[in-house]
């Protein structure tokens, strides 16, 4: 067999990640055998010191993977390897199989100086390297190693075929076949296991309530058979390998050798759970055979169909058994909203906005105050809520989903928080000021009864508080002024006139980050009065109470935030 050159400034040819493209003019009837031309050949090799004969060869030079590939063109082949020394003398294909070395057969070297493609390769050449690539190698010879600095041994990579397997999670009460606009609205995509993602149903990136595990085996030629979770991606294509997922957002896709039959068969339906339909699509191909079985056996034979992919789809019903809602802990921030007049100080909750099943979860909120029994909050749809809570005390959290299906995740409790007030009486707080400084006086509506008031705009207010957020309570009123808050996140200019008088305003709110004790400076402007009503200071303790659950009662007054 001649040795072939290479085409110098040759087009490089990248590697097709699908086997796209569509078959016209073609058709067959069903289970009739019928082959696509075959994709262009994809090999690949691991080129090392450790495998040259007799060897070694130059052991300076790491490890590289490499790839010799077939393009569109007939008779050419494309090479890709990175060269681990700085001056190689030659490339070649030898055939010889492992241990041995054989005759060059097709020149490299050109690759040394920007040649990619080689042309005007033989047919059966080519033929022969799929038929046992295993019996050639790329060898690159160096200066000081003229029979082998670094060799590796040829891979035939073959064919691949698309498959998509996609499930979805439905209400019992969905017929099937189910309608598309139906599945977009009431049905949500379900993940494998350690995965979730982002669907109509609102499942988010990590396993939190509605995410549970399942698997589904894929079974092949030669004893083929692995679940999506664990098999590998054989054919490029743009899919994570270590994830299975293609884009997030999407369905699990795969690339699985051919030829011969795939058989998709879900082999774990969690408890709860009833596999109601399934169904198969292949697409660009016309005459293939699909069988159904029990348990979602689904098979079909895409030998020789290169051009084709398959999409499995298997929708659920009923109730699974929901993981733990670790992303629902509930969170505890002031809202700025004003202060009751009975002393309610309006919180900000969030606990996650995880939603289960086909439509909005159902959230149960408690809240367990000084460590006594859990005490009903409210329930609500929404991942969210305003409530208001006196000062003093020690608040935690806790909230409970529910799904459209009447399934609960597990109570997800939140940090221990305090609320205190520094009043404007306090002897904490320092006045001072050269002009008409501050005065301490009976105040409409003031939460403490009194503020202290100033239009001096050499007065200065400051104080040290410890906490993880402030919320400065002064009241809006006609001939208010302008004053400078300043906190550990800088300077901001507040406006406190208003057409009336309206007290208990939470004019700032200032977090810290985390729990600290920072110095906090209030100064008029001038240009009008301001009154100092109090400050309230929010402040996460170390660890949670370890206090029992149930709800109790002898609690104060909670409401929701008009």
């Amino acid at each position: 067999m001649g040795v072939l050159a290479g085409r110098r400034g040759a087009r490089v040819i990248g590697l097709v990640a699908i086997l796209a493209g569509t078959i016209s003019g073609l058709s067959s009837s069903p289970g009739q055998a019928r082959a696509d031309p075959p994709p262009p050949p994809n090999f690949s090799f691991t080129m090392s010191a450790n495998n040259v004969v007799p060897g070694p060869g130059d052991t300076t030079g790491m490890d590289e993977d490499g790839s010799l590939y077939g393009s569109n063109t007939p008779g050419e082949l494309c090479f890709s390897v990175t060269i681990p020394f700085d001056s190689p003398q030659s490339i070649g294909l030898y055939q010889a199989g492992a241990g041995s070395t054989g005759a060059l057969i097709l020149d490299l070297s050109d690759y040394l100086s920007g040649t990619t493609c080689f042309d005007g390769i033989p047919q059966p050449t080519i033929d022969a390297l799929v038929a046992d690539a295993a019996d050639y190698y790329i060898q690159v010879d160096t200066f000081d190693f003229p029979d082998g600095a670094s060799r590796g041994q040829l891979v035939y990579d073959p064919p691949t075929i698309f498959v998509s397997v996609a499930s979805f999670f439905c209400p019992s009460d969905v017929k099937f076949p189910p309608n598309p606009k139906t599945v977009a609205k009431e049905c949500g995509g379900m993940a494998l296991p350690g995965q979730s993602f982002v669907g109509p149903v609102g499942y988010t990136s990590t396993n939190v309530a509605g995410g549970f595990a399942y698997d589904e085996r894929v079974h092949g030629p030669a004893g083929f058979d692995e679940g999506l979770e664990d098999s590998s991606i054989a054919g490029g294509g743009t899919c994570n390998p270590s994830t299975h997922i293609c884009s997030f957002g999407a369905a699990p896709y795969e690339f699985f050798p051919q030829p011969g039959p795939i058989t998709v068969d879900p082999t774990l339906i969690p408890k709860g759970m009833k596999l109601a339909y399934d169904q198969a699509e292949i697409q660009n191909e016309t005459g293939v055979a699909v069988k159904y079985g029990s348990n979602g056996h689904i098979a079909f034979n895409m030998t020789g169909r290169y051009n084709g992919f398959a999409t499995i789809t298997y929708y659920f019903t009923g109730s699974p058994k929901l993981a733990p809602p670790s992303a629902l802990a509930p969170t505890v921030d002031l809202a700025k909203a004003p202060v009751a007049a009975d002393g309610g100080i309006a919180l900000s909750l969030q606990f996650g906005a995880t939603e289960m099943g086909s439509a909005a979860a159902t959230y149960q909120l408690q809240v367990q105050v000084d460590g006594h029994a859990g005490q009903s909050v409210m329930t609500t749809t929404k991942p969210f809520a305003t409530v208001r809570e006196p000062a003093g005390h020690r608040y935690q959290f806790r909230v409970q989903a529910t799904d459209q299906f009447g399934t609960a995740s597990s109570w997800s409790q939140g940090s221990t928080d305090t609320l205190a007030v520094v009043q404007d009486s306090s002897p904490t707080i320092t006045y001072t000021g050269s002009g008409g400084g501050w005065t301490t006086a009976a105040s409409t509506g003031a939460y403490g009864g009194t503020t202290t008031s100033s239009s001096d705009s050499s007065a200065l207010a400051s104080v040290v508080v410890t906490g993880n957020e402030i919320g400065l309570v002064m009241p809006l009123e006609p001939g208010g002024g302008h004053a400078v808050y300043q906190g550990p996140n800088g300077q901001q200019t507040i406006h406190l006139l208003g057409s009336s008088l309206a007290p208990r305003q939470m004019i700032v709110i200032d977090n810290f980050g985390s729990n600290s004790s920072q110095q906090l400076y209030l100064q008029p402007d001038g240009d009008g009065r301001i009154d100092l009503d109090a400050i309230v200071v929010l402040r996460v303790l170390p660890a949670p109470l370890q206090v029992g659950g149930g709800v109790g009662s002898g609690r104060g007054t909670v409401s929701r935030v008009p």
